[in-house]
């Protein structure tokens, strides 16, 4: 009868430890790079795919674009792609549960300087709007957009702290740009008419936006666009 009770206990130990270690696993697969025509590029070697938060969990992509973490515990992450002169590639709130192999394939694409030298506004002819205009350079094959960052309560607005976004194209070989916006619109995103207005305008190639190329941040909630152009130019004027 002691021997039974015994078993008893270690049975009810054993649940317990079932529960209690983590359940290891890989993070794993292809990453794949694009240059500024849009093309796929053969040798994916160099990219550096790590676990946000965790410095001793990243790898190194092969030519063939392959890298893998191992040792990883169960849990959730960010996995992060970088390569220099590549777009940041992230992979938010990713819910690993072990044992096996997790996989995920992205895609970075090379940057392209397209420089915005000059943003102003502009006579819209009409009393509930606003128009801007200004002039980016003619880098790379001329296939360009202009993504303008609106945040009325800070000269920080940048890609990362916005509250409304408008995008305008740049027709091919040209160099100047024209925007007009609602002010309907802009008050419904939370601006304040007569209070100052600030405005980020960034470059970026028009074939990466596809949503493919962007990725929301988890702690934000803003949609986050890692291919636009590192230089910008800001605007501040009151409407």
């Amino acid at each position: 009868i002691g021997c039974k009770g015994d078993n008893g206990a270690d049975g009810a130990t054993g649940l317990r430890g079932a529960g209690g270690p983590d359940k290891v696993g890989s993070i794993g697969g292809y990453v794949f790079l694009k240059d500024t025509a849009n093309t796929f590029l053969l040798d994916r070697r160099g990219v550096i795919s790590s676990l946000e938060g965790f410095v001793s969990k990243a790898d190194t992509s092969d030519s063939t674009g392959h890298w893998q973490i191992d040792s990883v515990v169960s849990g959730t992450y960010t996995v992060v792609f970088s390569k220099l002169g590549f777009s940041t590639a992230k992979n938010p709130g990713l819910q690993f549960v072990g044992n096996g192999t997790m996989y995920s394939n992205p895609t970075l694409f090379q940057i392209t300087n397209f420089t915005v030298t000059f943003l102003d506004t502009m006579a819209s002819g009409d009393s509930t709007t606003i128009g801007f205009k200004g002039n980016i350079s003619l880098n790379g094959n001329g296939n360009r957009s202009v993504y303008f960052f609106f945040s009325s309560d800070s000269n920080k607005v940048t890609s990362n702290n916005y509250s409304y976004l408008a995008t305008a194209l740049v027709n091919q070989d040209t160099t100047t740009f024209t925007l007009v916006v609602n002010k309907t619109t802009l008050t419904h995103a939370g601006l304040v008419s007569g209070a100052p207005l600030y405005i980020t305008a960034y470059g970026m190639n028009r074939a990466y936006q596809s949503e493919l190329f962007t990725y929301i941040d988890p702690k934000t909630g803003a949609k986050i666009y890692p291919g636009l152009s590192g230089t910008a130019k800001t605007l501040k004027f009151s409407w």
